[in-house]
């Protein structure tokens, strides 16, 4: 099969363009409202009345809480009728709930707006100052003659390029916004406000969940066949869940190597073969490997092809073989990869109090490691980023949406995965039932922690496939064999793990407990070296509370107690929230508010008495309604006990935030 160019593709002009050889096998479609040109594989459709046009072009499904369409013409029709009634704000409304992979046109007498899907899976390049769009950079770039883009941001990676593209004139549609052809200028029109799901029931969310993401699989299996990636990973294992009822249907497929030692790649992917040979003993699916060493080479024209295809590069060397296992032309891939959106992918980046911080240090950190050569114009490299922030209106977000959330969605996959799909639409066409905003907004309501773990993900596959969540993400031991490992290395872990922070001298509680505002005990924790508030627990004057003494060996007293503070988190606006207490004979002897350092520092408490009881607090100094300050409040405490040189009992600290308080002599005895 040949690698032809710009399959599924098109281009839109309103006026005259001059149309290059590259696209005569494209076929030619005139309307009242401009001209189409569409690659032979491109699913179109058009619904046109006297006063507006409607062109869909790609595959889409409308799934809410109360329909599911896959009908082009009936989807069209419907947004027909959304545009009449409320215009913009009606379509908008529509596709909050339109699945797929798609461009769409709004063209009327007065407004002439172009739209795609929610992470612009079909991507779309629009040419500055002309009624022109198409699929691909380099059709419109062929078509305007356009000379290289001499811009600092066209030359970074497609996830730092934002807007960009490699030529001067034209720039990529960024998803939730809308393009105005009259001006070519891209206006946000999602998230419409907070996220209606913050705090809904999770039973709710989960089930609603798996209902829009089933009905979707539904409509995209209807008459088509369906290839299904498998890999050792959590976001494929979903997507294999989800998929269940069409197992007896479906062809998967998992691409490897043979493992070689100097080879990260190669090791990686053949631990996926691993991985999947075990769920392949359990799953009745017709599966196939694609093998590296297998794959055909390609030839240097259609190199060249597919240089014009995509405006990034992934897997080339799997499209002889996806079209060897793949030959009918009906065939869609069932994907996983979006899924990362939801998963907190940049979560040690999040500085809640100022949200636009941790973006402009992703932004700067990403670019020093990509493009090292760029560190002597830095400076000016993000004062470019911050005029592509404020086009985003990152800093207007409603405060459910953050912006590191959205760089991800839309420029980390909405660029970088397009044009992954733009170089698989060779063999077949792709489509991800997560690509839906209501879907999106689901796995987004929960809580920051929970994200990181897949908390939504499993539970889907809890409530479709739960055997699957037995075997390892990207692991081959499964949940058994971890368990059991754990088990052998620490046979008595909270003990162990409490004498190995604490020296010889010291004796440390193996639980910590929360206590209430009038110290009465709440519950515990097992002590390993973490002290931290749980989730539910982050009330006014809660504490969680450990326990130590000094109890010294015979000719080493007094001791002094040294104690290794390490908590990450720092942030000048969230005073007043959490702090660290060391007490003495239960008086305190250090305060810290946890807010003010994120560097590790130490504590001595100098010429101990023998059995002198310590206590070591984390403590709420309010009610606090997000469990994401659980992790705020994680402090790593080590002790050791050294005989004394001091004659005096007293608190040194190297911490400048630190409180240090007087106790009486007695307080010491």
């Amino acid at each position: 099969m040949a690698i032809n160019l710009y399959p599924r593709g098109f281009l839109y002009a309103r006026d005259s363009v001059k149309v290059t050889d590259d696209l005569a096998h494209f076929e030619r479609r005139a309307t009242s409202r401009g001209t189409f040109w569409l690659s032979p594989e491109t699913a179109f459709e058009f619904v046109e009345t006297d006063s507006s046009l409607i062109a869909l072009i790609g595959h889409a499904q409308y799934v809410s809480a109360s329909a599911a369409v896959g009908d082009a013409r009936e989807i069209c029709g419907r947004l027909l009728e959304a545009w009449e009634d409320k215009g913009a704000a009606g379509v908008e409304e529509y596709l909050y709930d339109l699945g797929g992979r798609y461009a769409l046109f709004i063209l009327a007498d007065q407004e002439q707006l172009v739209y795609h899907d929610a992470h612009g899976m079909r991507s779309v390049y629009l040419a500055e100052g002309r009624s022109l769009v198409s699929s691909h950079e380099r059709i419109l770039a062929d078509a305007l003659d356009a000379a290289p883009s001499r811009s600092t941001l066209s030359g970074l990676p497609l996830s730092l390029r934002w807007r960009h593209s490699h030529f001067t004139g034209i720039e990529s549609l960024q998803p939730n916004h809308r393009l105005e052809l009259g001006t070519g200028q891209q206006t946000r029109y999602f998230p419409f406000g907070e996220n209606p799901y913050l705090n809904a029931p999770e039973n709710n969310r989960l089930d609603l969940a798996r209902r829009l993401w089933t009905d979707q699989i539904r409509l995209i299996a209807e008459g088509r066949n369906v290839a299904l990636s498998m890999t050792g990973g959590l976001d494929s294992r979903v997507s294999v869940a989800m998929a269940r009822e069409y197992w007896g249907s479906v062809t998967a497929f998992t691409y490897t190597a043979i493992p070689r030692q100097e080879s990260a790649w190669s090791r990686s992917i053949y631990q996926d073969e691993a991985i999947v040979q075990q769920i392949l003993e359990v799953v009745d699916i017709d599966h196939e490997f694609l093998r590296r060493d297998e794959a055909p080479e390609l030839t240097a024209a259609e190199k060249s092809t597919l240089a014009k295809n995509t405006a990034g590069h992934h897997g080339q060397w799997l499209l002889k073989l996806y079209q060897r296992s793949f030959p009918q032309a009906d065939t869609v891939h069932l994907r996983a990869n979006l899924h990362e959106t939801a998963r907190n992918y940049f979560h040690k980046y999040r500085t809640p109090s100022e949200p636009l911080r941790g973006l402009r240090k992703l932004m700067r950190d990403q670019t020093l490691q990509r493009a090292a050569a760029l560190e002597p114009r830095i400076d000016s490299v993000m004062s470019d980023f911050e005029e592509q922030i404020k086009l985003s209106g990152y800093a207007d977000l409603p405060a459910g949406y953050e912006p590191l959330d959205m760089y991800y969605w839309e420029l980390r996959q909405g660029r970088w995965f397009s044009e992954v799909f733009n170089e698989t639409d060779c063999a077949f066409e792709t489509a991800i039932p997560f690509n839906h905003r209501r879907l999106i907004d689901i796995a987004l309501s929960f809580d920051s922690r929970q994200r990181q773990n897949g908390h939504f993900f499993k539970e889907l596959i809890n409530r479709t496939a739960p055997f699957l969540n037995f075997y390892g993400i990207n692991s081959t031991t499964n949940l058994y064999e971890q368990s059991r490992n754990s088990q052998l290395a620490d046979r008595t872990p909270n003990a162990t793990k409490a004498r190995s922070l604490a020296g010889e001298g010291i004796t440390v509680c193996e639980q910590f407990i929360i206590v209430d505002a009038s110290g009465n005990q709440k519950t515990t924790r097992p002590f390993a070296g973490t002290l931290y508030l749980p989730a539910g627990q982050l009330k006014k004057n809660y504490a969680a509370e450990l326990r130590l003494s000094v109890a010294p060996r015979t000719g080493e007293l007094p001791l002094d107690l040294q104690i290794t503070v390490a908590n990450g988190y720092e942030n000048a606006k969230a005073a007043g929230y959490l702090e660290l207490v060391v007490s003495v004979h239960g008086a305190e002897a250090l305060r810290h508010d946890l807010s003010s350092r994120a560097e590790p520092f130490g504590i001595t408490l100098t010429a101990l008495p023998p059995g002198t009881p310590v206590k070591l607090s984390i403590r709420s100094l309010r009610d606090i309604q997000r469990d994401s300050w659980e992790s705020a409040s994680r402090t790593s405490l080590q002790m050791v006990a050294r005989p004394s040189r001091q004659t005096e009992s007293k608190v040194l600290t190297d911490n400048p935030y630190a409180q240090v308080l007087d106790l009486a002599p007695e307080n010491w005895r």
